[in-house]
C-alpha cells in the first residue's frame, strides 16, 4: 500500500511539473524598453521631452499604437522593425508591436524618432540594454541610413534639463543657423544704443553642447554605426 501511494505521489508531483511546464510555454514572451526622446513644437520651435515606449511580444506582425500617428511617422516604424529585424537574422512577422510616444500632445507628426525606435527595437530583440543618459534624433531609410532632421539645437538644450549626456546626431549637422538673443547692443564708448536684439548666427553644436551643457553630442550616418557607437564604444575622443 505504502509502495502504490509513493508511486501515486511520483505521477502526481511529474504532472504538476508538466502542467507548469505547459502554462509557461503558453505565456507569450513579453519584452519591454523605453528610450528618452526630445521634439520640437510646431509654432516657436522649442524643444518639448518625451519618450518611445516598446512592447514586443510572440505575433503575427501586428503594430498597435496608443497615440494618434501621422502616415509618414507610421511608414517610418514599418522600416525601422523591417530594418532591424533583418540585421539581427528575425522574422519581423512572428511579433507584435506595441509603440507608445509619450508626448504631451494630442497628435504626434515627424520621423526624426525613428532611429530611437531602431536602438529600442535592437534592445527588445537582441535583449541589449538601454542607457537612460543618451537620446537621439534622426530619419532613417530601408538602407539603414541616418537622415537630417530638424531643430537639433533645442532638442539638445531641452535633454540638457533631463539628465542626458550623450546626443547622437544625423552625419553633417553639427552646424545649425539659430536666432540668438542678446541684452543690448552698446555703442564705442559704451553707451546704450538699442534693447534686446536678435542676431541670425552659425552655431557648432558639438562645442556648444559641451561647453554649455557637458552633452557629448555625436554625428552618425548609419544605424550600424549608431549601434556600435551605442552599446560597444568609448565615446570619449569621437568628435576629435
Amino acid at each position: 500500500m505504502k509502495k502504490y501511494y509513493k508511486t501515486v505521489l511520483v505521477l502526481i508531483v511529474i504532472l504538476i511539473f508538466l502542467t507548469h511546464i505547459s502554462n509557461a510555454n503558453a505565456q507569450p514572451e513579453l519584452k519591454h524598453g523605453r528610450v528618452a526622446l526630445f521634439g520640437v513644437t510646431s509654432d516657436t520651435g522649442e524643444g518639448v521631452p518625451g519618450y518611445i515606449e516598446h512592447f514586443l511580444l510572440k505575433g503575427s506582425g501586428k503594430i498597435y499604437y496608443r497615440e494618434n500617428l501621422d502616415i509618414a511617422t507610421k511608414e517610418k516604424n514599418k522600416i525601422a522593425i523591417n530594418y532591424v529585424s533583418s540585421t539581427l537574422g528575425l522574422d519581423p512577422r512572428k511579433f507584435d508591436y506595441y509603440i507608445t510616444y509619450g508626448f504631451n500632445t494630442q497628435k504626434i507628426s515627424g520621423v526624426s524618432g525613428s532611429a530611437s525606435l531602431a536602438i529600442l527595437l535592437y534592445s527588445t530583440m537582441a535583449n541589449l540594454p538601454i542607457n537612460d543618459t543618451v537620446a537621439i534624433s534622426g530619419n532613417i531609410d530601408e538602407h539603414g541610413n541616418i537622415l537630417e532632421v530638424s531643430g537639433i539645437l533645442n532638442k539638445v538644450i531641452e535633454s540638457s534639463k533631463h539628465n542626458i549626456t550623450t546626443y547622437y546626431i544625423p552625419k553633417g549637422q553639427r552646424y545649425e543657423y539659430v536666432y540668438v538673443k542678446h541684452d543690448s547692443l552698446r555703442d564705442e564708448n559704451g553707451f546704450l544704443a538699442i534693447g534686446p536684439y536678435f542676431s541670425y548666427e552659425l552655431i557648432d553644436i558639438i562645442n556648444y553642447s559641451k561647453e554649455n551643457f557637458n552633452i557629448d553630442v555625436i554625428e552618425v550616418d548609419t544605424i550600424t554605426h549608431l549601434v556600435d557607437l551605442y552599446y560597444y564604444s568609448n565615446i570619449n575622443n569621437i568628435n576629435n
